[in-house]
């Protein structure tokens, strides 16, 4: 796999959920409004998704509507690592041996997604994703702003960057 890069993104590829979701689920676990908050999230997701409304202000409310702290991105780790697609798991090897030319672009979470991509071989500095910005007592806070995957078009920029 000489001079080909292979450039895989994360939620709904890589793994079979989205992460805001999965965080969603753990955050919202015991509130009694529990299906509103995730629909919700849900909603903004599906809406920047079919580009109702641009990427980063879709990122930046379902941050501040989760309200998360680092021990549930703890928790979202391991819950994610569980849902790994099959494709995926079937291909380890292949991953592995072809480490070097291997990305993750994601509007995930680096912090999130290096955890579960490098035991697959993918180094860290060949994973390109939104970096988590915490406050004084562990929660996110928001996001780094200054990185293109926190902008809409994020990954077109990343995308015409690895090309050259």
């Amino acid at each position: 796999m000489k001079n080909v890069k292979l450039i895989i993104d994360f939620d709904s590829t890589f793994i079979k959920i989205e992460t805001l979701d999965a965080i969603a689920d753990i955050v919202f676990k015991n509130k009694p409004n529990k299906h509103l908050l995730i629909n919700k999230i849900t909603q903004i997701t599906s809406d920047a998704m079919l580009g109702h409304i641009p990427f980063d202000l879709a990122l930046s409310n379902r941050i501040k509507l989760l309200n998360a702290h680092k021990d549930h991105i703890k928790q979202t780790i391991t819950l994610i690592k569980k849902n790994i697609s099959t494709s995926f798991i079937q291909n380890k090897k292949f991953f592995i041996n072809n480490s070097e030319n291997c990305y993750i672009v994601s509007g995930g979470f680096k912090e999130i997604i290096f955890p579960i991509v490098k035991s697959f071989g993918v180094k860290e500095e060949n994973v390109f994703a939104n970096t988590l910005i915490y406050d004084n007592n562990n929660y996110i806070k928001s996001i780094d702003e200054n990185n293109f995957l926190s902008k809409d078009l994020g990954k077109v920029l990343i995308l015409k960057n690895l090309k050259n």
